[in-house]
């Protein structure tokens, strides 16, 4: 049987409050021998719960020394395991001995790297837990518990990449609810440093609040959805966002649904101390006034809490007044005196002991607007920008930050999200790398060597320890950071690598009229171009010299079926043909999907739609001849023979395009909600992802509208990212690479793409409202 052998070694005395890995960490070693020949012995080892294959299977001749005896034999083997979200692994030294006389007799001992055998002595180990496939070779197992040091950059508590809202400690706790949202929402783990050493959080999709304890040890204080005050197993939160401590040990929410600032005393008793539950903006009396959606609190050094929504910083004083600090109702960007300046989007707030306030301000509406601003409210009421970031897409070098905390020297610590990098942005604005290589991923170790996923809130523990909600909301990380200062460029400050730009691309503009709107188009088998004349109440075709003609309708809105020149539309705007020169045509304004034949007859194939006109993200032709509806909640359907079915579904996210290739398989896009994924759908209904890429702004490939798609011959996708102002290509190996962008085309100043086509050459067309754009590949 297994047997369990401790490893122990002095550690160093942890400070409170200080983040620790476990003393130890598990390592499993399993001794093999052939049946055949007792003294042929070999050696393998995992992490706990591992991998076998980790090290492989290691020959250990018994050949390092005898006992004093001369009845026992042994064999010495150091082996690094490579441990699971650290950077160094565990090293131990293991010692295999065979009895001379009885070579089926083994026993072992172990000892930290250098250590002394002694220590643990000498251990039986029954090679009985199993045998090998072939029947060749026994085995027994034995676990040690292997003395590792304290990283800089520490996991606290949490399992990386696990959901759920268990309590316990270290990788036994568990955080965030909603496996979808929780990725893409770094903030949804408020955090705030209380003055005994644990840290508090605000666990957003479990409507719970939490603390860590300086061990790890996760406890919860109170939990459930609601809206209810009194003691903390009692009362009740709906999506708590932020939260502060001050020095007494209570504990202030941000209850972003409930629309109130609630207070949780030392002794556990939960009260309402703004707020009236009401989506109103009122200030005075705490009572009586109104908050909406809170995101985030902290406290100044005289007592006033600090609160921040959307677009406002509201001020709750210790005499219970609520009045606006700053901002207003409007979305906007504004410095100077703090009653006229603008916020877009506020994220997140810290103060410093002078009573400097520091916001971070984005502007999350998506494309090429976007921004990051670290923003400060000095004493004497002036709103100023200390730094302001293009999105990452853009060239900027913060990406959507989501956590902020003082540095005390006047600047700030910045969860830099986008770049999974922790950084401190100086008084005069300049960014320097404290932790995190940059790369993605879960890794502890030096401040060099850590690597996040999405870093999110901060909070700073007086004994100097960083605390970060990491791995988009599932664990707590520590970050101890270097007594006097950071060394500049210590750590290597990251940057934004965007995907790569085809080369050999030539754009051209193809003759046309102002009367063609190529907002959405198709391409008939005779060589037209065929688009919706949506303010026209027309269909309209471009011919291949320019000459645009009128395909069907009237041009005065109507709903009427019949000969073309007779036919009435209403805001046409999608269309798709089919093999026959069939022109299949949303018409928007009678929510409806016409067809007109080749000869211009005009009739209605379907008089209603099945979620409504808003929700349809494109039309396409299967190869056998039915059309397909793009739906972005429901996914697609298949109007067959006059019936009405879902043809597939796309989770998740919502379907934003579609197409079909020349051999039929249907391709789409889901592209309004996060992540981004385009893909495939058999005919039976299997989904392939060919790409899926995170929220731009934190660094992805795509906005969240992608707008058209694509299907070459070859398998590759071309797509219309509107927000971005480019295509893109993503090859059958899911490469992704920019095909024109706004440097395409010299002298003008914005490009809209809407919709894209492969031509049979292999050319694109890409359509922008009034124009389309011949993109010939190389």
């Amino acid at each position: 049987m297994a047997g369990v052998l401790a490893v122990l070694f002095a550690l160093a005395a942890v400070a409170p409050g200080a983040a620790q890995e476990g003393d130890t960490a598990t390592v499993e070693v399993r001794v093999w021998q052939d049946v055949g020949n007792e003294f042929d012995i070999y050696v393998s080892a995992r992490p706990a719960g591992g991998s076998w294959r980790t090290l492989g299977t290691i020959p250990l001749p018994l050949d390092d020394g005898t006992s004093s005896s001369g009845r026992f034999q042994y064999g010495d083997i150091s082996l690094d395991v490579p441990l699971l979200g650290r950077a160094d692994p565990a090293t131990v030294e293991v010692r295999v001995w065979q009895d001379v006389g009885g070579s089926s007799s083994i026993f072992i001992s172990a000892r930290p790297a250098e250590g002394d055998w002694r220590i643990l002595g000498t251990i039986p180990l029954p090679l009985d837990d199993g045998v090998s496939s072939s029947g060749r070779f026994r085995y027994g197992n034995i676990s040690l518990d292997v003395p590792v040091p304290r990283r800089p950059v520490s996991t606290l508590a949490g399992s990386a990449g696990s959901l759920g809202s268990s309590d316990g400690q270290g990788d036994g706790a568990r955080f965030g609810a909603h496996a979808v949202f929780s990725q893409h929402r770094p903030w949804a783990l408020g955090l705030a440093a209380a003055p005994d050493g644990s840290v508090v959080v605000a666990d957003y999709y479990n409507d719970a609040i939490r603390r860590v304890g300086p061990d790890g040890t996760v406890t919860t204080i109170a939990a459930g959805r609601g809206d209810r005050d009194g003691e903390a197993e009692d009362a009740r939160f709906y999506h708590p966002r932020g939260v502060a401590v001050d020095g007494r040990g209570t504990i202030y929410v941000a209850d972003e649904r409930n629309h109130r600032i609630r207070a949780i005393t030392a002794d556990g008793v939960v009260s309402t101390v703004a707020g009236t539950g009401r989506w109103e903006y009122v200030d005075g009396p705490a009572e009586e006034a109104g908050i909406i959606n809170p995101r985030g609190v902290a406290l100044g050094p005289l007592g006033d809490l600090y609160i921040i929504e959307a677009t406002r910083i509201r001020r709750l004083s210790p005499a219970g007044q609520v009045s606006t600090f700053a901002g207003g109702e409007r979305n906007g960007y504004q410095d100077g005196w703090r009653e006229n300046a603008e916020f877009f989007s506020l994220q997140a707030i810290a103060i410093d002991d002078d009573g400097n306030i520091f916001v971070i301000d984005i502007n999350d509406r998506g494309g090429l607007e976007e921004y990051s601003a670290v923003r400060l409210i000095d004493t004497t009421g002036t709103v100023q920008t200390v730094l302001r970031s293009d999105g990452l897409n853009s060239g900027g070098s913060l990406g959507y930050p989501a956590g902020i905390a003082p540095a005390g020297d006047g600047g700030v610590y910045l969860s830099n999200t986008g770049l999974h990098q922790i950084v401190r942005l100086t008084r005069a604005g300049d960014l320097e790398a404290v932790a995190g290589t940059g790369e993605k991923g879960w890794l502890d170790g030096t401040r060099g060597e850590a690597r996040f996923n999405l870093p999110g809130p901060l909070a700073l523990s007086p004994d100097g320890v960083l605390f970060v909600a990491d791995q988009a909301t599932t664990v707590v990380r520590a970050v101890e950071l270097a007594r006097g200062g950071l060394p500049a460029g210590a750590v290597p400050l990251a940057t934004y690598e965007g995907p790569p730009r085809a080369v050999g691309v030539t754009v051209t503009a193809l003759p046309q009229l102002d009367t063609f709107n190529s907002d959405g188009f198709a391409l008939s088998p005779d060589g037209y171009l065929i688009g919706p004349g949506s303010f026209l109440n027309d269909v309209r075709r471009l011919a291949p010299d320019g000459t645009v003609t009128v395909l069907a309708g009237d041009g005065e809105r109507g709903f009427l079926d019949g000969p073309a020149e007779e036919a009435r539309f209403s805001n046409p705007s999608y269309v798709a043909v089919d093999a026959d020169g069939n022109v299949y045509v949303l018409d928007g304004g009678n929510e409806a999907i016409r067809r007109i034949a080749p000869d211009g007859h005009v009739t209605t194939v379907l008089d209603w739609l099945p979620t409504g006109l808003f929700s349809i993200t494109g039309l396409a032709v299967d190869a056998d001849g039915n059309l397909l509806i793009g739906d972005e909640s429901n996914g697609v359907w298949r109007l067959e023979d006059g019936q009405l079915s879902i043809a597939a579904r796309v989770q998740p996210g919502w379907l934003s395009a579609i197409d079909v290739d020349a051999s039929g398989r249907l391709h789409y896009a889901a592209g309004r909600s996060f992540p981004v994924t385009i893909g495939s759908i058999s005919e039976v209904g299997s989904v392939t992802v060919l790409v899926e890429a995170g929220p731009g702004h934190y660094g992805g490939a795509f906005s969240g509208w992608l707008r058209d798609i694509a299907v070459a011959s070859d398998g590759t996708v071309y797509a219309v990212d509107l927000d971005y102002q480019r295509v893109m290509s993503i090859s059958p190996d899911g490469d992704v690479a920019i095909v024109v962008d706004i440097q395409s085309f010299p002298g003008v100043t914005r490009f809209d793409p809407h919709a894209v086509l492969v031509t049979p050459e292999g050319d694109l067309l890409v359509s922008e409202f009034n124009r389309i754009w011949r993109v010939t590949l190389p």
